[in-house]
């Protein structure tokens, strides 16, 4: 007896009387579902660090507005268009964590009105006075850097920041392919989920 059939008989049933053909159709698709399982894990390898401020505590039913994030390494590509896919995919990690998110297109008039957005990006500064104007507690900035010439790996991150205080609140470090984004933000976001108080 291998070992595939010592760990995977049933034990109410002996190996005598399950037919050879049933235990090699099943060894089989055991090694198959194996493969897949690893090959699946290895293709959608993501290597993310979060931190957060361990002395802070949300605001109930917390606001953000989440900035255009800064590009790195995408060459003469439409920065727009892609500046604005990062963004969705960081927007949906939040929202699916108890945020309320700002609208984009109320966040981008602002910017235009107070001349803060040069070259798609705002700074530090610029970003809690964003905040300010719109009467949030939160924003996000961050910036993405491609890291393989076909785009099939990116690193970003993300921060957070007390528009009153303009401390940083936390932050996430992420690497991976092209759904990074989406994966840092959530996790960002359930880290600090715990910390909203409950209503």
């Amino acid at each position: 007896m291998g070992f595939l059939d010592s760990h995977f008989h049933s034990p109410l049933v002996s190996p005598p009387d399950v037919p050879y053909t049933y235990r090699y159709i099943m060894r089989k698709a055991v090694l198959i579902t194996l493969f897949v399982v690893l090959g699946a894990c290895a293709g959608s390898q993501h290597l993310i660090t979060t931190t957060v401020n361990p002395d802070i505590k949300l605001l109930p039913q917390p606001r953000i507005a989440v900035l255009p994030m800064e590009l790195s390494g995408y060459g003469d590509d439409d920065l727009t268009v892609i500046r604005q896919n990062w963004r969705n995919m960081v927007e949906a990690g939040l929202l699916q964590n108890s945020f309320r998110v700002v609208d984009r297109d109320l966040v981008d008039n602002i910017l235009q009105e107070q001349h803060f957005q040069k070259s798609g990006v705002v700074n530090k500064t610029s970003s809690v006075e964003v905040g300010k104007i719109l009467g949030i507690n939160y924003v996000m900035v961050g910036t993405v850097r491609v890291l393989a010439a076909d785009g099939s790996k990116f690193h970003i991150q993300l921060r957070v920041l007390d528009v009153e205080s303009s401390e940083l609140i936390a932050t996430t470090f992420g690497t991976g392919n092209a759904s990074i984004g989406f994966k840092a933000s959530k996790e960002l976001a359930m880290k600090l989920k715990p910390l909203i108080p409950a209503q």
